[in-house]
């Protein structure tokens, strides 16, 4: 679990840093022996199913093996491949063994928090799908994740937030619960923060 949430940490911090080139999947199929490709050539990444077309130009969502650090956007998961993007819009395979791990992205997200891109077009609402806003006005905006929901093709996740901009708030302070959209299509409309 401290591997996972260390993995998470790097993570995030290489969102903010590099961007996203490939597009979100359905959760993200990490190497849980990236730290030892430091000075060598990424894992073998498949052009097809059948695993026997090895792929020639390949995009990691992140990659920065110093921080042991190696993230594919996850597509697929069936019982033999991992179905991932390996550049703006071109797929690759990885065979499921012992060296590989996917997490859902909704897990992920789970244990962060997240910032608005743009909270002028995301306001905070009571309820999804709501009129009703909520006012939040701290100069650096931290919202904790409690649950996410779909709701025909919106996706929502329901943060909570401390009114006072305590950057380090639990469920068990004096909290204010609302709602925003967090993704659209596949372009996510936060910004993951690592804490």
């Amino acid at each position: 679990m401290k591997k996972l949430l260390l993995l998470l940490f790097l993570l995030i911090q290489f969102t903010q840093i590099f961007g996203q080139k490939p597009p979100l999947g359905i959760g993200f199929v990490y190497d849980t022996k990236s730290y030892e490709y430091h000075g060598r050539m990424m894992p073998k990444i498949y052009d097809n199913k059948e695993l026997t077309v090895e792929s020639k130009n390949v995009e990691a969502y992140f990659y920065k093996p110093d921080y042991g650090l190696l993230h594919f956007s996850c597509i697929r998961v069936t019982d033999s491949y991992y179905e991932i993007y390996i550049g703006e819009s071109k797929t690759g395979f990885i065979p499921i063994n012992e060296q590989f791990e996917f997490i859902k992205l909704s897990e992920m997200l789970k244990k962060c928090s997240v910032k608005r891109i743009l909270s002028t077009n995301n306001p905070i609402l009571n309820e999804p799908n709501g009129n009703s806003k909520i006012d939040y006005s701290c100069p650096r905006e931290n919202l904790k994740i409690k649950e996410l929901k779909s709701i025909g093709n919106v996706n929502w996740m329901k943060v909570y937030f401390s009114r006072e901009c305590d950057p380090m708030i639990t469920e068990e302070m004096d909290v204010t619960y609302g709602w925003i959209k967090w993704k659209s299509n596949n372009q996510l409309l936060v910004e993951i923060l690592p804490y």
